[in-house]
């Protein structure tokens, strides 16, 4: 379920040209997570693209490599590295998705979360409006609005 919403999210989204050029530059979502994760996604998106856009998995980038990233997903077990990254991203617009709790509250954009055993997630509108990030008015219509100043 999780692989597929994050596969998803791409369609949602539109980085500024200065992140994201007009040609066939790869969308890199970079995993900060388990190798299950991470194979399950890459079959997942095997071959997809979004627009001209060929999707790229990064697994575990380096702290050096992250700003490469267009989207960033921090497995539960990897918030710490959250907490090392997240100040390396600057003003980067970079998608930042986690599921640790608090994340939203510590500066990232979506969070995934089960509420009575169903799948959701919390999307903070103002920090990715303040990275120059768009996200449909489609996906915010379906998401729980979490509101922390960037």
């Amino acid at each position: 379920m999780k692989a597929s919403f994050l596969y998803h999210l791409t369609q949602f989204l539109r980085w500024p040209s200065s992140k994201l050029s007009g040609n066939a530059e790869p969308i890199r979502i970079c995993l900060m997570a388990q190798d299950y994760f991470s194979d399950i996604f890459e079959q997942l998106i095997q071959g997809k693209t979004r627009g001209a856009h060929p999707l790229l998995i990064v697994r575990n980038p380096s702290s050096k490599n992250v700003q490469d990233c267009h989207l960033i997903f921090f497995e539960h077990g990897h918030s710490s590295r959250w907490s090392r990254i997240r100040h390396l991203l600057g003003t980067e617009a970079i998608l930042t998705v986690g599921e640790a709790d608090g994340f939203l509250h510590s500066g990232g954009m979506i969070q995934f979360f089960l509420e009575m055993k169903k799948f959701r997630f919390a999307i903070n509108p103002d920090v990715i409006k303040a990275k120059d990030l768009v996200i449909s008015s489609k996906l915010l219509r379906v998401a729980k609005i979490v509101t922390v100043p960037p």
